[in-house]
């Protein structure tokens, strides 16, 4: 009977967080009940685009080892690592691409649901006389604490919420009882699923084995046991490292080709980065972290168990110090800088904060569960902790400039009316009645946080993702119907407009597979980066190329020979494929076979004009000098915060007119593109080069920008000439290969090269492609240290290009070693009990 009563308790912490996110959404006409949608943010222009990828890998369509949907093509093993391992991510098959906004919703639901039954199991196990009401009751507030849902537009780093409390109850049974299994297999797992999280899981998991280490010694089992339990705790993570690795090794060897594979030093400086006090005021429903002040809200609670610990007469004094050191320690981590960037892996975050700020929720769980297990009739009021807390909460609100407003009087009413609840109740009066009316309060002040968050957050209409993803898989499909040929499709115009003009939607490629010039992911190619922002399209903080017009010399080298985009551009060809979501199909008549013969090889500079670099790029693959773009001639006009360019254009029509103002820093300006067009510029997600529309006729060009900040600025204006792109694509046109084939996996080509000739090949060298020349493996060569160059041998070529995942037998090689270091530690100790018993 007990069994069944706790697993009822049990089975109502995983389904009760789930039916009252349900409940809200169906009230609130969230998807999928109406057309809000919790999906925001990165969520909605990366996540549900690369879950639309995820799903063509398992319909065979897509692979992992290296995709033409990452920018140019890349290695994508990293960016299934990051973003795409979680098991509940298997889910897509269920769904159709226009549904994944619902998909992504059904994965807030399950994944909360778990952290809520994780948590659940982690209290009942680790505190035996912890009551199971307390412990679902915990376990719900942390699923649905701040963390929970302000982060559910991180949808992966939920996964760390419910592997955490697993690898918790594992530290506990590694100290305790000596017991290595979970935590090894939960910190594996916990990597596999997601590495950034799980990393942060493993550094947490070091203060939760402090703790428990030092409870041995308040519990007086001696310095033998002390150091026992932390050898066995270190051998458990590293076995759990270790089975990790079938998946962390080869991510690993991707990111030290990764755009963002360095460390940044330069935020270790020894400061507190807010007034630590601020994580009282900011303890409050419907609250979100900052990028300076932490939100722990979990729950009336668990608070009042936290401090309750500090009063209570029933934890020896040894416990309480560890406790409070405890605590401390988790803020410290949250405020203390270096702590703070330790837990940010090294990495300055720009957004998404805390983005571990569930350590702290976690932290808070645990020590209310230390609390509530040891209560006693006898114990001293929570009612007093609580009282002290609404008046620090309430004085401090204003220190911080906080206001007063419904939900910081709901949170200081919720708190004291749940403390002299579970002060009533812990005389034994009114029990059946009192716990109904604590699941209800808390239920209550936890439905108040789901809405309050989610209040502030911006909520997209669903219906425009599901129209656009229908309406571009149309286009896409008519595009690939037309023409079977290796191509790219570039596309200036995303699903949304973010600002004027600027865009942030570059995963289209991954979400409706085909070919790209760009995309928007954390683990991109730095080498790819750089060339496509030395061809004009800048590199944005290494996550993307901006991509918002067509830049005609480069879309030529790269292969985009269609261009999805609703305004004309010198030199496109409109066709007659469909419009759809108001964008016009054209066709670059210009561009450039994607591979050649060449000769010179030469890694050219980059000095931050990319008219001369691409004048010097095409010049050495057309094997002489040749200049693409010619400087023109302009006049600069300043009056207040503006400048006038005047450009003089050339007397002939075949130029397309491009431009480029160089400044050391943002400048939050504006730019007025010869009446044509507007947009902004010298800010986050605007281009470097733009396009400057004319008539015929015209003799001079304006581009007016309009600045916030003053800084030195430099002007550059180039024709490209028409005439020598074609002459060029001519030449090359002779020098493609006999045959050509390009997928995600693999490339073939058959070519009759001579001593010293090159192949270039247009798709990125990454490390994870292997070259074959008449099936013999041969070292590739870059091109400008980012394409494939190959080097001919003297007569016919039989070129094969492979795509693997980097360490993947390494990887799985290592996993089952640390199989077997379980196994072998399970047969030892198996035997040493034996022969314990024999004794």
């Amino acid at each position: 009977m007990h069994k069944k009563k706790k697993g009822l308790y049990g089975f109502s912490a995983l389904i009760l967080p789930m039916l009252l996110l349900i409940g809200f959404f169906a009230l609130r006409g969230y998807v999928p009940f109406g057309h809000k949608t919790i999906v925001q943010g990165d969520a909605y222009r990366q996540y549900i685009q690369l879950f639309g990828y995820l799903k063509d890998v398992l319909a065979g369509k897509s692979a992992l080892s290296y995709s033409l949907s990452k920018g140019l093509g890349g290695e994508n093993i990293g960016v299934f690592s990051y973003y795409l391992a979680s098991p509940f991510n298997l889910l897509v098959v269920f769904f159709q691409k226009s549904q994944l906004i619902s998909f992504y919703t059904l994965l807030v639901i399950l994944k909360l649901g778990l952290a809520s039954l994780t948590m659940y199991i982690y209290l009942t196990k680790r505190f035996e006389k912890l009551n199971s009401l307390y412990a679902t009751l915990l376990g719900i507030g942390f699923s649905l604490s701040q963390y929970g849902i302000a982060q559910s537009r991180s949808i992966m780093w939920l996964d760390g919420m419910y592997m955490m409390p697993l690898m918790m109850l594992g530290v506990y049974q590694s100290v305790h009882q000596r017991k290595p299994y979970l935590l090894a297999i939960s910190t594996g797992l916990s990597i596999i699923f997601n590495w950034y999280v799980g990393a942060i899981n493993c550094l947490f998991s070091i203060g939760v084995a402090a703790f428990e280490l030092l409870a041995l010694l308040a519990d007086h089992e001696g310095i033998k046991a002390f150091f026992k339990g932390w050898l066995n705790y270190i051998f458990a993570m590293a076995v759990g490292v270790i089975l990790s690795c079938v998946l962390f090794y080869p991510t690993y060897l991707a990111m030290t080709t990764s755009s963002r594979s360095t460390f940044d030093f330069s935020y270790f400086a020894s400061v507190m980065r807010s007034n630590m006090l601020s994580v009282i005021p900011y303890y409050r429903i419907g609250t979100i972290s900052t990028a300076k002040d932490v939100s722990l809200y979990s729950g009336a609670l668990a608070l009042l168990g936290t401090l309750g610990i500090i009063y209570s007469r029933n934890i020896k004094l040894s416990k309480k110090i560890i406790s409070i050191l405890f605590m401390a320690l988790i803020l410290l981590c949250l405020y203390y800088q270096p702590l703070y960037m330790v837990f940010s892996l090294f990495v300055n975050p720009e957004s998404f904060w805390c983005r571990f700020s569930y350590i702290g929720t976690a932290s808070l769980t645990m020590l209310s569960g230390l609390y509530f297990s040891e209560r006693n009739t006898d114990e001293t009021p929570l009612m007093i902790g609580a009282f002290v807390f609404v008046i620090a909460f309430l004085i401090l609100l204003r220190y911080f400039h906080m206001p007063w407003d419904v939900y910081a009087l709901m949170t200081a009413g919720i708190i004291l009316v749940e403390a002299i609840i579970l002060d009533v109740m812990n005389f034994q009066m009114y029990v059946p009645v009192l716990k109904i009316v604590t699941c209800l309060a808390v239920m209550a002040e936890l439905l108040m946080n789901i809405n309050g968050i989610y209040q502030v957050q911006n909520t997209p209409d669903a219906r425009i993702y599901q129209n656009y993803v229908t309406q571009g898989l149309k286009q896409i499909a008519a595009i690939q119907k037309q023409d079977h040929s290796f191509y790219r499709i570039s596309q200036t115009n995303g699903m949304e407009v973010v600002r004027n003009n600027l865009n942030s939607f570059y995963d289209d490629a991954y979400l409706m597979n085909y070919r790209s010039l760009n995309s928007y992911v954390s683990t991109q190619n730095s080498h790819t980066l750089s060339f496509l922002n030395a061809l004009g399209y800048k590199n944005e903080v290494d996550r993307m190329s901006i991509v918002n017009s067509s830049i005609l010399a480069a879309d030529s080298l790269l292969g985009a020979k269609y261009i999805m985009s609703k305004t004309p551009s010198k030199g496109l060809k409109k066709t007659s494929i469909p419009g759809y979501n108001g964008r016009t199909v054209y066709e670059n008549p210009y561009v450039f076979p994607q591979a050649f013969t060449y000769k010179k090889a030469e890694v050219l500079r980059y000095d931050g004009n990319p008219f001369r670099y691409t004048n010097s790029l095409f010049s050495m693959i057309y094997g002489k000098k040749i200049t693409l773009y010619k400087e023109l001639k302009t006049e600069t006009k300043k009056q207040g915060k503006s400048y006038t360019y005047t450009v003089h254009l050339p007397k002939e029509d075949h130029y397309a007119i491009y431009g480029k103002i160089l400044a050391p820093h943002y400048m939050n300006a504006t730019l007025n593109v010869n009446g044509n067009y507007e947009t902004d510029y010298m800010v986050w997600l605007a281009p470097h080069m733009f396009p400057i529309p004319y008539n015929k006729h015209d003799k001079t060009a304006s581009v007016t920008m309009t600045y916030e900040k003053e800084d030195e600025t430099k002007a550059e204006y180039y024709a490209l000439d028409l005439h020598v792109l074609k002459k060029v694509q001519k030449a090359l046109q002779k020098r493609a290969p006999a045959k050509l084939s390009i997928i995600n996996t693999k490339i073939t080509a058959q070519v009759e090269g001579k001593i010293g000739e090159k192949l270039y090949i247009g798709v990125p060298a990454d490390a994870n492609l292997t070259l074959y020349i008449n099936g013999k493996k041969t070292k590739k060569e870059k091109c400008e240290e980012a394409m494939i160059s190959v080097p001919l041998q003297e007569g016919k070529n039989n070129i094969v290009i492979t795509a693997r995942v980097r360490g993947l037998k390494k990887g799985l090689l290592m996993s089952a070693i640390g199989v077997m270091i379980l196994l072998i530690y399970t047969y030892i100790m198996r035997r040493l009990q034996r022969r314990e018993a024999r004794a």
